[in-house]
């Protein structure tokens, strides 16, 4: 007498056949982009949460002083940076938007996003920019303002934009000197 295969049986193995098979496509093809493209609701809950840090009242001010220093120096900067008056005010600014560019960088944020949202970051990347590497060597921190630089020049037209910014700081200065002239 032949023995009737077992169904039961037969349906499991496939089961876990399929099941094993699955695993190894979702490892191989899907996780990889969900670990690298992070929810967009949560990087819009992240900006948003920057969004009301900047708000903060000692934060407001540093922000608004920021935009009057206009470093043309890496001496300058470490000057400033050490002022008991200021100093607060730049480190806080600077270290800021290096630590919003961290959450970038990795992950956190979804950068196309981040780069639709804000725009300070590349001013005050623009305001270090020329002696960024003097600075470095000055500071003994050859990662100073990294993350801030990456996420800059990560973007399809984040180079130009540091240049506009550049530009735009420039014709503030020229402007803000004929009105001391006048």
């Amino acid at each position: 007498m032949r023995k009737q295969p077992n169904k039961k049986l037969d349906f499991t193995l496939i089961f876990v056949y399929i099941y094993r098979l699955t695993q190894k496509i979702f490892k191989k093809y899907i996780q990889p982009k969900e670990e690298n493209n992070m929810n967009k609701v949560e990087s819009a809950d992240l900006i948003l949460k920057l969004y009301d840090l900047r708000r903060e009242t000692k934060m407001r001010e540093a922000r608004n002083w920021i935009f009057s220093f206009n470093p043309q120096s890496a001496d300058e900067y470490i000057q400033t940076m050490r002022s008991p008056e200021v100093g607060a005010y730049l480190r806080m600014v600077t270290s800021y938007w290096d630590m919003a560019a961290a959450l970038v960088n990795h992950g956190a944020i979804d950068a196309e996003m981040f780069a639709d949202t804000a725009g300070e970051h590349i001013i005050i990347y623009a305001k270090i920019q020329p002696f960024l590497e003097e600075l470095r060597e000055k500071i003994n921190s050859p990662k100073a303002f990294r993350n801030l630089e990456k996420v800059i020049l990560d973007m399809p037209d984040g180079k130009e934009r540091v240049e506009r910014a550049q530009a735009m700081l420039k014709s503030f200065a020229a402007a803000k000197s004929e009105e001391a002239k006048a």
